[in-house]
Formats: structure tokens, C-alpha cells, sequence
């Protein structure tokens, strides 16, 4: 994989949350690459040469163009130092190939090492500047000291090598694109990249040796960080000079909280913190009013949001999913979150700790949580976005919802197996998108939405025993569709879509 498809993908993937944060593929090479073997011997004085991509070493000897096999004698040929002016790409390295590299200064766009038995790359000794540098599929490069006097690189990636430290990189200051150390094996310490201050997304991956962070002590600012899979880090404290960062990414990291966080002027737009079996709390989070996005999912020790207990707004989605948490107190400050997702929580028997809660602009969405009796600690909820209600099997009312007047977006109630009425939804007027009512097996009468007067589309799905539609006929409506739902027949389900003034009508297998 070339460094514009890899950074790509890892763009890519830090802009889309959790689950999708997955390692680009690197299995395979591509192996089509410029084939030249002319070198421009024109001596650059850069005190005329005017503005450039790259910073040009003074008296270099232009190699115009990608270093290759073919051409990888020529690269020297002419003396000196030398400039190139795209790409440096091998596959299957030796030592003896670096060794033809020797006289090579700075690299416009990629060095790529992709696989081979190279050992280190002091044949590099010259190197000064790259955009890329990649080395993929290097399990003898046991050393990279030969880079010590690479100071300007736009993007490191360091994938399936023999190294176990980066002490090379030690003349890096800022890598204002990505950083990312995947799989590798033996990589015990990062210490080599304690000058860094400034990069724009760190992804450190499958590293089972690393033990800490340490070598990050000196980085103030980061898009994105990233931890996963790294079994022996138990702390952030590597991280307590970081003032910034957009995304914060722990995933299988066996950290118990976030108190290395210690610098962080304001908190990330956006935690996410995945199957992190050793956290206990979220200490690091203290103080905070307001927060960007939370997600939380699997951290089967995690117990308590005691550390939110100052949250009283999130301008993202705050996010619990298959969680542990028993105790929801901490939430109890929260008046205003931009989206909240409750899903698959077997510790959830109500939503009490949200009794201050009153909008939830994009999506309000609870389902899945197995113990959840009711939703009476919503009470303070007057306007959403969407509402999903769904697949909670104990779930007997939602009549906690009696103050909400108005969503922007769909309303859905489906699958909740105990569920006899909707009487909560008694204030509702108005609803921005569908209003879904499907597989709700006790479901007796939909009397709850009578003071409903707009919404696009009535869907009203497989309801065993719903007996009738009367509380839906003070509604306008563009579309109907009604489909077998045994309690009332295909002529009263017709007769809903003309009162509503249905445009749009599907309606059959009712009353069967």
C-alpha cells in the first residue's frame, strides 16, 4: 500500500467513530511504480529557487523523479548529495539496497520499504526530509539510528517490523500528518519520539510490547490519538503534557481511568473508549460542564459515571453501549446532549439519573437494555430530534415521555414485548419524519398519539393484539402503510389513510 492510499484509509477511518476505526489493509503492494533512470545533475542554489513543496538542502543534485529497482544504481551515480523529486519505493530490501541510497538528502514524496531482510538503515545517515516514510513488512530492522537526522517528515507509518524502540526518530520535532506504529512485534519503549510536540494523527496498534507511553511526554497537540490493543500500557501518564486533542480513541488498553490526562486545557470533542477491561472509572473527567461526544462500550470493570457528576451538556452523542454500569448518577447534571444512545445495558433498569434532561436535538435512542422498566426519569423532556424505543423486553410504559411536545425526525417504537399502551406520548403534536409502530406483541391501542397533528409517513407493522387506530385519526399524513397486524382488518386501515389525507397508501394482511 502506497502512503496515499494508506493515509486515506487512516483519514478515513479517524473520521468515523469507534467501531469503524479499523487498521488499513496492508497485505498487499503495488507494484506500479514511474520507471526512470534520468537524473537532472543541475546544481539547485536555493537562495534563488523560490517556493517549494519541500525544503531543498543547499548544492543538492536533482534525481527528477521515483527511485525504483531498475534505477536504483543510478540514484548516486552522479556524486554528492542528492535531491529526489518523487518517490523512493522498494520492495523486498537488503542492506546492500540501502547502501545504493547512501548519498540521498531529501525525498519530495515517499520512502517506502515494503518487506525484505534489511536489518537497519544506517545507509540512510544523509536522509534529512521525506513526506512519507514507510516501512511495512520489515522483520530483521532491528535499528533505525540511520534516520537521526531526519528533522522534516509529513507522516511516519511503521507497520510488522523487528524494532524494538524508535530511538532513530529523535530528531523529530512535529509530524503534521499521521503517526502510526502497527504491529510491531517487539517495540518495547517509544522514547525516540520524546521531542515530538505536534502531530496530527497518532495511532499506536497491536504493539504487545510497549509497556508505556513515556516517550510522548513532550506532545502538546494532536487531531487524533489513538491507543488499541496494547495489553502492558495501564496508564496515560505518557500523555500529561497533551493540552489538545480532537479525538481520543482507547481501545483493548488496560487502563483503569484517564487521570494521566492532566494538561488538557479544554476535554476532546470526542472519547471513545472500547473494551478497556481494566477501567474502573472515567477520573480524568472531573470538572468538566460540558463535553463534546462520549462513547462508551464493553470496559467490563466500569461501573459508575461518578466522574460526570459535573455534566450538564454534550455537543456530541453521549454513547453507552453493551456496558457494565450499574450506577447512572452521574448524569443527573445532564440537561442537553446533541444525541444519546442507551443500547444493550444490562445494568439499566430506568432512566432516573436523566430527570434533568429536556432536548436532545439529532437522535434519542434506547434499546436492547433487557432490565429497563420504564422511562419516568425522562419527564423533563419536552423536544428531539429522532426517538427510537426499541427491543426492550421489559419495558411495560413509556409514560415517563409526557412532556414532549415535538420531534424533528422519526418516531419509533418497536419490539418491546410488554408494552400495552403509549399514553406517554399524550403532549406529542408534532412529528418531523415517520411515525413507526411495529412488533409490539402487547401492544393494545395507540390512544397516546391522539394529540398528534402532523407527520409524514404512519407505519404501523405486525402488532398482535392491536385492536385499533383511533388514537392516530387527528393527524395529517403524506403516506400509510399498514401491514399484518391481526387486530383490526385492511378496511379500517384504509379508512385511517383517508382521514389522514394519505397521498401514498400500502396497506394489506391485517385482520388475518
Amino acid at each position: 500500500m502506497r502512503a496515499g492510499d494508506m493515509g486515506l484509509a487512516l483519514l478515513l477511518a479517524s473520521c468515523d467513530g469507534g467501531a469503524d476505526t479499523e487498521k488499513p489493509d496492508t497485505d498487499t503492494v503495488d507494484t506500479d511504480v514511474v520507471d526512470t533512470d534520468v537524473v537532472d545533475t543541475d546544481v539547485i542554489d536555493t537562495e534563488d529557487s523560490g517556493d517549494s513543496d519541500t525544503d531543498i538542502v543547499a548544492n543538492c543534485t536533482v534525481f527528477d523523479g521515483d527511485v525504483v529497482e531498475d534505477n536504483l544504481a543510478s540514484v548516486c551515480a552522479a556524486g554528492g548529495p542528492v535531491c529526489v523529486t518523487g518517490s523512493v519505493t522498494l520492495e523486498d530490501v537488503s542492506n546492500a539496497d540501502l547502501g545504493q541510497l547512501s548519498c540521498i538528502v531529501s525525498i519530495d514524496v515517499e520512502l517506502g520499504l515494503y518487506g525484505g531482510d534489511a536489518t537497519d538503515l544506517d545507509a540512510l545517515g544523509a536522509l534529512t526530509s521525506v513526506d512519507w516514510l514507510t516501512l511495512e513488512a520489515l522483520p530483521e530492522l532491528a535499528q533505525i539510528q540511520g534516520l537521526a537526522q531526519l528533522s522534516d517528515v509529513g507522516n511516519v507509518a511503521i507497520y510488522e517490523t523487528g524494532l524494538p524502540n524508535v530511538d532513530g526518530l529523535s530528531a523529530l520535532t512535529e509530524v503534521p500528518g499521521i503517526l502510526a506504529l502497527y504491529d510491531n512485534p517487539n517495540l518495547a519503549q517509544i522514547d525516540g519520539l520524546s521531542s515530538v510536540h505536534t502531530v496530527g494523527s497518532l495511532y499506536l496498534e497491536g504493539n504487545p510490547a510497549l509497556t508505556n507511553l513515556d516517550g510522548l511526554s513532550s506532545l502538546i497537540s494532536a487531531d487524533t490519538v489513538q491507543l488499541q490493543a496494547l495489553p502492558l500500557v495501564a496508564d496515560l501518564n505518557g500523555l500529561s503534557a497533551l493540552q489538545s486533542v480532537t479525538r481520543l480513541v482507547l481501545w483493548e488498553v488496560e487502563i483503569s481511568d484517564l487521570t494521566g490526562l492532566v494538561a488538557l486545557i479544554e476535554p476532546p470533542e470526542s472519547i471513545e473508549i472500547f473494551d478497556c477491561d481494566q477501567m474502573q472509572s472515567l477520573g480524568g473527567l472531573e470538572g468538566y460542564e460540558t463535553l463534546g461526544g462520549l462513547w462508551i462500550d464493553g470496559n467490563v470493570q466500569l461501573q459508575d459515571l461518578d466522574a460526570l457528576s459535573d455534566l450538564t451538556a454534550a455537543t456530541g452523542y453521549l454513547r453507552f453501549e453493551n456496558s457494565a454500569v450499574t450506577d447512572w448518577s452521574g448524569l443527573s447534571g445532564l440537561t442537553t446532549a446533541n444525541g444519546l444512545i442507551l443500547q444493550g445495558n444490562d445494568g439499566l433498569l430506568n432512566v432516573d439519573a436523566l430527570s434533568s434532561l429536556t432536548t436532545v436535538p439529532e437522535s434519542l435512542a434506547i434499546g436492547g437494555n433487557p432490565g429497563l422498566l420504564d422511562l419516568d426519569g425522562l419527564h423533563s423532556l419536552t423536544a428531539a430530534g429522532e426517538l427510537f424505543i426499541s427491543s426492550n423486553p421489559a419495558l411495560a410504559n413509556v409514560d415517563g415521555l409526557y412532556s414532549l411536545t415535538a420531534t424533528t425526525g422519526n418516531v419509533i417504537v418497536s419490539d418491546n414485548d410488554l408494552l400495552t399502551h403509549v399514553d406517554g406520548f399524550s403532549a406529542l403534536t408534532t412529528i418531523g419524519g415517520s411515525l413507526q409502530v411495529d412488533s409490539n406483541a402487547a401492544l393494545l391501542e395507540l390512544d397516546g398519539f391522539s394529540s398528534v397533528t402532523s407527520v409524514t409517513t404512519i407505519v404501523i407493522i405486525d402488532n398482535d393484539v392491536l385492536a385499533s387506530l383511533d388514537g392516530l385519526f387527528n393527524a395529517t399524513a403524506d403516506g400509510v402503510y399498514i401491514h399484518d397486524n391481526a387486530g383490526f382488518s385492511d378496511a379500517d386501515a384504509q379508512a385511517l389513510a383517508t382521514e389522514v389525507g394519505a397521498q401514498t397508501v400500502n396497506i394489506g394482511g391485517n385482520g388475518l
